[in-house]
């Protein structure tokens, strides 16, 4: 899968996608459309150092840098292949989270980066987009200060999401975008 970074994206309401109804969902309190997840099932890591908090031998970021790359785990093999570091935090959730998700029904992807936004801040993951072409899946972030605070001359991070996706929206990836959720309500 080719990655790429790009700024927030839009995201159309379902009255304009045709195709698309809503129907439940199982990871979150709204109606789920076919390309688009609210509120989606995921778990956040933070280390400090530069270092990034997951690893993976059969994945090779791109020019080889772990601080900066997104992957899918699909199968059994791929999971197996995960290396957790030990000193980051919220890593003890987020390998529970990954070794309790039915890969025969949905898939993990990772998402590692250095956030843009400063040293006293943490990313929840608000929504999961997939583009009309199914090329392209965005996630959309708000950024918080972390519970209990933080010390302004905390060491430059690394965050991983790890998020669980829909079977659609692994076939066929070949882009991949995030960016920082707009003023005002949550919405597909």
């Amino acid at each position: 899968m080719t990655a790429f970074l790009a700024g927030a994206s839009g995201c159309s309401s379902p009255a304009t996608v045709p195709g698309d109804s809503p129907s439940p969902s199982p990871t979150a309190q709204e109606p789920t459309y076919e390309r688009c997840v609210l509120d989606p099932e995921f778990r956040a890591v933070r280390r400090s150092g530069g270092k990034p908090s997951i690893r993976s031998s059969v994945h090779s970021p791109r020019e080889g840098d772990w601080t900066d790359t997104v992957w899918i785990v699909a199968s059994e093999s791929e999971r197996d292949a995960l290396a957790y570091s030990t000193d980051a935090v919220g890593i003890d959730a987020a390998e529970a989270f990954v070794d309790n998700t039915d890969l025969s029904t949905r898939s993990l992807l990772l998402h590692q980066f250095e956030p843009p936004i400063g040293d006293c801040s943490v990313s929840r993951l608000t929504r999961l987009k997939l583009d009309e072409g199914r090329s392209a899946v965005a996630l959309q972030y708000d950024h918080s200060p972390p519970p209990g605070g933080c010390e302004e001359t905390d060491p430059d991070y690394v965050e991983t999401t790890v998020v669980r996706i829909p079977p659609a929206f692994q076939d066929g990836l070949t882009a991949f975008s995030w960016g920082t959720a707009l003023p005002g309500p949550n919405s597909c």
